[in-house]
């Protein structure tokens, strides 16, 4: 059958960006050709039957659920993998974040370490990154051979680490509807919510699976890099304003304001793409026929000077901004579609704070950043950061830096 011509609309301001984000109308596209890893899942939905799963995996993100995590998983993720690199004196930045970040979101998809070794987590930590590459296989270089690798890794991931996952919280929510295990005793994570909802979603085995892939290489990957874009915008910066490393290692407001200001600049995919299910036009007058494909310049929207001031394209930290736009701009996207771990990675802004009775949420990208600093970061010396080859994402591969 011979192709469609369809339209491609592209738009790059910052208003059309965040209206078409927001638009109904326009269905998340970005993922078409990432089925082997998320056909299926809650990135791709679209309309009724995203709002139920959403609704019902974002009991998993209130304020006190990530302020838990903060204090019981993240902070001493981080304590623990960090230490072993600090007697060596130097580690790769990506490297680190991704062994820290693996952790939490094995803890929020349900995903167990049969062992709890570093056997493991090594083969896991394998298993998501190349998740992680089939899910972004629209931006790979050679994607034949991502998606393959891709499919190898889902095959692993099953077969190690979901399939003995599933049978242990099976079992608990069986006796949990039989009366033998109180709710409290139940998991808190994405897996157990399918399951305790599974009569009434009717999700097959292979979905359920995909979604805690989702999850995991979601996570892992994005704050691999919001991590390592903010090590290289703050470690540039200092050659600037020597005098800020005190800041940078006692100032945890300050710290998550470099976070926002790198993920501005630097959103994990530098696009967003939607598919038009009927004809659209935007307030600013772009037309967009029905089944159009239309392509968001995300970096260029957070770059709109109109917006963000006549130095958008540079690392400000504390840049004021129009009321109702946030610090890090459209990189975790808008509308309906809005990342659910935004808060995970990035914190609450200042002016959005939960008011509970500890400190702020500042996020794991904050705390990992700052951790760096406080243990002597700066550049290595010898070895120099490499983009990762592989992708056409602005991505860094190894970003190796000193400690001590």
């Amino acid at each position: 059958m011979p192709m469609l011509d369809v339209a491609l609309v592209r738009l790059s301001s910052y208003e059309a960006v965040r209206e078409a984000l927001r638009h109904r109308d326009l269905k998340q596209a970005l993922y078409d050709e990432a089925g082997v890893v998320l056909e299926g899942t809650l990135l791709t939905l679209h309309g009724e039957e995203h709002r139920t799963r959403r609704r019902l995996e974002s009991r998993l993100f209130r304020p006190e659920a990530l302020r838990g995590y903060e204090m019981e998983v993240v902070r001493p993720a981080i304590a623990a993998t960090i230490a072993p690199f600090v007697e060596r004196g130097w580690v790769d930045v990506v490297e680190l974040s991704r062994r820290v970040t693996l952790n939490l979101s094995a803890l929020i998809a349900g995903i167990d370490c049969p062992h709890g070794n570093a056997e493991d987590t090594g083969r896991l930590l394998d298993h998501v990154w190349k998740l992680g590459a089939g899910a972004t296989v629209a931006h790979a270089v050679d994607k034949a051979a991502v998606v393959a690798e891709a499919a190898e890794a889902l095959a692993g991931y099953d077969r190690e680490f979901f399939q003995p996952s599933y049978r242990r919280r099976r079992e608990l929510v069986e006796r949990f509807r039989a009366g033998q295990v109180e709710e409290a005793r139940l998991p808190r994570d994405v897996l157990t919510l399918l399951l305790r909802e599974e009569d009434h979603l009717a999700l097959p085995l292979d979905l359920i699976r995909r979604e805690t892939c989702g999850y995991l290489q979601a996570a892992t990957g994005s704050t691999a890099m919001a991590v390592a874009n903010t090590v290289h915008e703050t470690l540039t910066w200092l050659e600037r304003h020597p005098d800020g490393r005190s800041r940078l290692e006692h100032d945890p407001g300050f710290v998550q304001g470099c976070v926002h200001e790198a993920l501005r600049l630097h959103p994990a995919s530098p696009i967003a793409s939607r598919r038009a299910l009927a004809r659209v036009r935007l307030g600013c007058g772009t037309e967009i026929p029905e089944h159009a494909l239309v392509q968001m310049d995300l970096m260029a929207a957070n770059r709109d000077p109109a917006v963000f001031g006549a130095d958008a394209h540079r690392f400000r930290p504390g840049r004021e901004r129009p009321e109702g736009v946030p610090a890090w701009g459209l990189s975790f996207g808008a509308g309906a579609h809005t990342c659910i771990g935004r808060i995970l990675d990035g914190g609450m802004e200042p002016e959005h704070r939960w008011r509970g009775p500890d400190e702020p949420i500042y996020g794991s990208v904050t705390l990992i950043v700052q951790a760096l600093f406080q243990r002597g970061m700066r550049p290595h010396p010898e070895f120099a950061p490499r983009r990762d080859e592989t992708s056409t994402r602005p991505h860094w591969g190894f970003y190796p830096v000193l400690l001590g």
